[in-house]
């Protein structure tokens, strides 16, 4: 149900960049199971983060100790 009062801010920079890239590892860590959840991490980071880094994505080390 909507609220009376709307949002006057945007989405965090690169929330939706955050979003994908964790749903992908979680993906890839299910489908992988014997892969090491490092090796999983940095696989989809490299391939989704070409451009630029990404400011809102959480500490490496954390998407390594839990990917799914």
């Amino acid at each position: 149900m909507m609220g009376k009062n709307t949002h006057n801010h945007s989405a965090p920079i690169g929330g939706m960049v955050v979003t994908k890239i964790k749903a992908l590892i979680k993906k890839e860590a299910s489908n992988e199971i014997f892969k090491p959840a490092s090796e999983v991490v940095n696989d989809m980071l490299l391939k989704e983060l070409r451009n630029a880094p990404c400011s809102s994505l959480p500490n490496v080390n954390s998407l390594q100790k839990n990917p799914s």
